[in-house]
Formats: structure tokens, sequence, C-alpha cells
């Protein structure tokens, strides 16, 4: 909190609004028309009329600058806003149906991804002509693959609270590099072969770019052997958080399965201390870490 208040992160704040806030007002703040050329007074510079000159046109070049503004912070946020929308979408409708709409939205994203952005941008303007809808929808056309790309699981319905949550079982680590929580070898019920049959799906998986997936195991404790009795008792080491410093995660018991999960997080997070804690009462409801916790930082 102290860092969030120091004067280096007041200024940075203050320049963002100032920028926000010149590009939202620029209709009533620009001095001159940005459009309106004067050769004859082609690259003045600075006067009490024009305060930062004017460019080979001749015209003014901070009415240019205010008005300017509105377009950069308008069209990222309008790529960004489209492309998100559009993609999950696309990712749920193919996710949801399946078969044939799921080969047929994810042959098209491949088709769609396989055109550089800005080729794309290009291309759509040539057709449609200037102005900012053109390239704000061929960049979000060629974004939209990213944020289309969906892993669907079988999943377990119906035998607990949970429907079997799949952060429980297996995460994200980074891009292209995923984890998956196993059962014992032993292990047969529904959820022991649904982490297998996760395990399977993402190894066959690739990232958006066509890139295969890493998937690493960690390997879960023995429930003859953790403190809870429960029947419907969850013990997941997978459904861990990520905090500055530090991994915390569950420790339920098994102390050979418990320790073998901390030195698997301890090498997949190096530079941070795995902290264990007795969760037991979130794995009575079903739960995990992640259901207490919020936002992870960037690694």
């Amino acid at each position: 909190m102290r860092a969030a208040g120091s004067p280096l992160h007041l200024i940075c704040l203050a320049l963002v609004v100032l920028v926000v806030t010149a590009a939202v007002l620029a209709p009533w703040l620009v001095p001159h028309d940005p459009n309106v050329v004067d050769l004859g007074s082609a690259l003045a510079g600075t006067s009490a009329d024009h305060p930062l000159g004017v460019d080979a046109a001749g015209r003014d070049t901070l009415s240019r600058l205010l008005l300017g503004a509105r377009t950069s912070l308008l069209g990222p946020l309008e790529v960004v806003a489209f492309s998100t929308l559009a993609g999950v979408a696309v990712g749920t409708a193919a996710a949801w149906r399946g078969g044939r709409l799921d080969s047929l939205l994810s042959r098209s994203t491949e088709l769609v991804f396989a055109f550089p952005g800005m080729l794309l941008a290009i291309l759509i303007i040539s057709v449609y002509g200037e102005g900012l809808l053109a390239p704000v929808i061929a960049l979000a056309i060629a974004y939209l693959p990213s944020a289309s790309e969906v892993i669907w699981f079988d999943g377990v319905y119906g035998q607990d609270i949970t429907d079997d949550h799949v952060d429980a079982t297996s995460r994200f680590l980074a891009e292209g590099e995923a984890l998956v929580q196993m059962p014992l070898a032993s292990d047969n019920d529904a959820y022991a072969k649904d982490a297998r049959q996760q395990h399977r799906v993402l190894t066959a998986s690739t990232t958006a770019t066509g890139r295969p997936m890493d998937v690493m195991k960690l390997q879960g404790p023995d429930y003859d052997r953790i403190r809870s009795t429960d029947p419907d008792f969850l013990a997941s080491y997978a459904s861990y958080y990520l905090c500055n410093g530090a991994v915390v995660c569950g420790q339920f018991g098994d102390a050979a399965a418990d320790a073998a999960a901390k030195g698997v997080l301890a090498r997949l997070h190096p530079g941070r201390t795995v902290e264990q804690l007795n969760i037991d009462r979130l794995g009575a409801g079903g739960g995990g870490i992640h259901c207490v916790t919020q936002q992870q930082p960037v690694p």
C-alpha cells in the first residue's frame, strides 16, 4: 500500500488522468480546426496562437495532438472489447456444441490466424476505405483466435456439490505449460478417470499458435492416509495460490505426498517460499485454496 501512494505512482497516475481528460474534452479544448491547411505558415515555430507550432501543411499541432489522442485511446479499447466478446462467444459455442461446429470454428480461426494482423488490417482498409472502423474490425478479427481457443473436458456431473471444478485438478503455469494433479495408479473412481482424461486432453492440445502443450504431473495424496475420512473431501494441491514471494497450497496429512507436492511446487516456482496450510474445512466442502483467493500476479 505504501508503494501505491508513493510520489512516483501519484505522478504517473496524474499524467494518465491528464491525458485521458484531455482526450475526452478535446473537441472543446482545441484552439484551431486541426484540418485547416495554411501553407503560408508551414513549419512555423511555437507562438501564443500555436503553442506547439504547426506541421508541414500549416495545421495546428496541438489541435491535432488532442484529437489524435481520442483515436489512440478509443481504437485499442474497441479492438480489445470486440475481440474478447467475439472470441468468448465463438469459443463458448465451440465448446458447448462440440462436434462439427467445434471443428468448423477451430479451422476458421486457424485460417484467420494464418494471416498477420497488420496485413489483414491493410487488406480490409483497402476494401472499406479510411476511418477508424475498418482497422478496428480488421485487428479485432486478427486477434480473435487468441480469445477463442477452448480446451474442453468431459468433467464429472452430479456426484458432488462442485461438479468437479477443473481448477482442483488442472491449471496453466504459463503459455503452453500446464499442470495436472494425478490420482494413484490404484484409484479408479470417476474423479481419477476424469483426472487422467484431463491429462490426455491437455497433452494432445496445442496453444492458439499451434505449439504443443507441455503438461506436467503433480501426484495427489493417498485418501487412505489423509486426516479427513469424509467421502466427499477434496484434497487438491493443484488449487494453489501464487502471491508475492510465496506459493500457498494445502497439506492434508499424507506426509510423503505433502512433502513431494511441496518439492514440485518449489521447482516450478523458484524464488518463492512454499507455504502449506491445513485447509481441511475447505476440502470438506469440496473447495480448495482458489475458493478463498482472487487475482494472481504476473510470473
